[in-house]
Formats: C-alpha cells, structure tokens, sequence
C-alpha cells in the first residue's frame, strides 16, 4: 500500500523505469530466415530497431536506430549461429551509444554496420 498522497496521478507518485539491460533498452529480437539470405538476391540486410527513450516518467519517444550490413558479411557473421528447425535465424540487437552488440548464440559486434548508409549509395554510384 502506499502512502497518502502517493497515488498514481499525483505530483508526488514517480513511475518506476525498468531497469535496462546493458546498452540502452532491451535488446530486439529480429528473426531473419535462412533461406531469405540467399534466396532474395539483395546486397544489403537492413535491421530497423525501435530505442526507447525515457522522459521522467515514462516511455518518451523512440529513436530508430539502422544497422545495415551487407549479404556476404551477415552471411559470415552467421555462420556460427544456430538457424534452429524452422530454419530462422534470431537476433538481439542491443545499443550503448555508437556500440551495437548481437548477443543471441554468442557476442557479436555490429558497430561498424550502424547507420552504414554509405555502403548503400556506394553500390548504387
């Protein structure tokens, strides 16, 4: 029970932030299938992610955040993660600044993928 006075609503009350995982927010969980690698014919995989960020009480706004990292390059990063039966390939991207971390079936570091878009206009000129 709460104190008078420290109901939700009130000037007083302060909603809790959830605590945050290492990197800024949770890591997001992107499922890629095996075959869409090879079987696309695109140059580039392109992961959107949703940061949030906190105003004082809540959720304020979200940042998007793009890692793009080329086919042949995510198809070697890849090449140590397990795709499971289903043939899907999960990952957990997570942020801290300009650092981008892919934690699921190990550590893997993206950073130099974050908002890459140079590799795109450089194919394309």
């Amino acid at each position: 029970m709460r104190p008078p006075g420290f109901e939700p609503g009130s000037s007083a009350w302060q909603a809790r932030q959830p605590e945050p995982r290492p990197g800024v927010g949770r890591p997001q969980l992107t499922p890629v299938q095996n075959k869409e690698l090879r079987e696309l014919g695109a140059d580039f995989y392109v992961f959107l992610t949703y940061v949030p960020r906190f105003g004082e009480r809540s959720v304020r706004t979200f940042e998007n955040r793009f890692v793009i990292v080329p086919v042949a390059d995510l198809e070697k990063l890849v090449a140590g993660k397990s795709s499971g039966k289903k043939g899907v390939y999960s990952f957990y991207l997570s942020f801290d600044g300009e650092r981008v971390t892919e934690t699921r079936d190990g550590k893997a570091d993206y950073s130099e993928y974050l908002d890459r878009w140079g590799l795109i206009k450089k194919a394309l000129f």
